[in-house]
């Protein structure tokens, strides 16, 4: 039996003993022991008396709480997601045959690794936060199951590797998603998301965070352009708006501003702009970039006591 433990409960016991307060679980101790077998007892007659509209009501509460469980699982893998891709970015800037790539491909097989757990962990938890397995939570299933085929080919996209660390890492990192049975414990499910809805979408969410911008929320600004950068199969070109917008936020540290829009000037560069819509006006962007990310750079040497004023 679930061992529940109401507050009415948990406070009836501890007033029996002349303590007041609810009960913790994690807080127990060795000499706890007794007051714990009491409790689970307590708990169990309660459970096993309820009727059955009780139970049905105890029911539907746990659900309601695996479900919020399995938000929070989300929103810490989007969190590893952020991670993984500004790491991706920073091994993509070193040169494969160089001794310093090592400094790049490792941490980003560190948060691969992370990112692959975690998305594991949501696929078991997914069927057990359903009121019927596989029949609830549709919109969840289908974004699971393409964030496994994006992550498959984020990782895929590392390779061939001319390092010896990286080819084996992400060659063992493709083992490891290729051998997740996502595909038995989630069908049927519906076709995914269209990729022209995916690009309307992210327009949608860069046009929020610059009119976000424009108006002095930095906070909402931050929030669209992080979830365009948690889309492992994001265009490119979205993701290097979104570092842009990032980077001009005054509030961010500069250091990290210079990082962000370093990163996004050298994904225009490596873009093939013929792809890009006329109306996104990323060359403006690209050159907006450089202009501040210049600027960044001289205030910094100047803090430093690089650059001297005459």
């Amino acid at each position: 039996m679930p061992q529940v433990i109401t507050a009415s409960v948990s406070f009836a016991v501890f007033n029996s003993n002349g303590v007041g307060g609810y009960f913790v679980w994690n807080l127990l101790k060795q000499t706890d022991h007794d007051l714990k077998q009491k409790i689970q007892a307590v708990s169990i007659q309660s459970l096993s008396s309820m009727t059955p509209t009780q139970r049905k009501e105890h029911a539907e509460l746990m659900k309601r709480e695996m479900v919020g469980n399995l938000h929070v699982l989300l929103a810490e893998r989007n969190d590893l997601v952020e991670q993984t891709v500004l790491a991706g970015e920073f091994a993509r800037r070193l040169d494969q045959t160089k001794a310093d790539y090592i400094f790049g491909i490792t941490p980003l097989l560190s948060r691969l690794g992370e990112l692959l757990k975690k998305h594991e962990d949501i696929i078991r938890y997914v069927p057990k936060a359903e009121a019927a397995a596989g029949q609830d939570l549709h919109d969840t299933r289908n974004s699971v199951l393409s964030f496994h085929k994006n992550l498959r080919i984020y990782t895929a996209s590392y390779l061939p590797n001319q390092n010896e660390i990286g080819q084996a890492g992400m060659t063992a990192m493709l083992a490891r998603i290729d051998n997740v049975d996502i595909k038995d414990a989630f069908a049927p499910l519906r076709l995914p998301t269209a990729k022209a809805e995916d690009e309307t979408a992210q327009e949608l969410l860069i046009t929020e965070a610059n009119m976000a911008l424009e108006a002095g929320d930095e906070e909402k600004c931050k929030e669209k352009c992080s979830k365009i950068i948690q889309i492992l199969d994001a265009s490119a070109h979205f993701k290097a708006l979104a570092n842009i917008c990032l980077g001009m936020c005054p509030s961010t540290a500069r250091s990290i501003r210079i990082g962000i829009l370093t990163v996004a000037v050298e994904m225009i560069t490596r873009l093939d702009i013929s792809t890009v819509p006329a109306h996104l006006n990323l060359l403006g962007s690209q050159k907006a970039a450089e202009g501040l990310l210049a600027q960044l750079k001289t205030e910094q040497k100047a803090d430093a006591g690089l650059v001297c004023e005459i």
